[in-house]
């Protein structure tokens, strides 16, 4: 099929890595066809092509990121006091646009996100802002926590 998708040619890759970002950047697909399912979401086809060159990143993408590094986190050692938290790209929606206070809003990632909350030393919440001309830019806010 098609793609805009390219594997940087930095790295080697096995004819099966090859063939799975074939399949999964293929614009002949159904776009709305689940690729990746972990124990939170369900990320689509077309939700992945937002790692396409000149694409927008999705936020559920930067999202499935911070469910990724929250589980390693935790994987790494459960006992080792204070951890970096990874929230989610919904946190700032449900604060900058919904209303909701931040305590209100940490409640509801509690349990994906936060077990631990008040063991963490840092906390990394993406951001987003609308440029000039309408387009999108994340940023990652850290939060240091004393």
């Amino acid at each position: 099929g098609t793609t805009r998708f390219k594997l940087p040619q930095t790295v080697s890759y096995s004819e099966e890595d090859v063939k799975l970002a074939h399949y999964i950047f293929a614009e002949d697909l159904p776009p709305d066809e689940p690729l990746v399912q972990t124990m939170m979401e369900v990320y689509s086809r077309k939700t992945l092509w937002s790692l396409c060159p000149d694409s927008c990143v999705h936020a559920d993408v930067i999202t499935a990121l911070a469910c990724h590094l929250t589980l390693d986190e935790l994987w790494r050692d459960a006992d080792r006091g204070k951890r970096v938290c990874f929230l989610p790209t919904e946190f700032q929606d449900l604060v900058m646009n919904c209303g909701m206070t931040p305590t209100i809003a940490l409640e509801a990632f509690r349990t994906k996100f936060l077990s631990k909350a008040l063991n963490c030393r840092k906390v990394c919440l993406p951001m987003q802002d609308t440029m000039d001309d309408g387009g999108i830019h994340w940023f990652l806010a850290i939060i240091l926590v004393d």
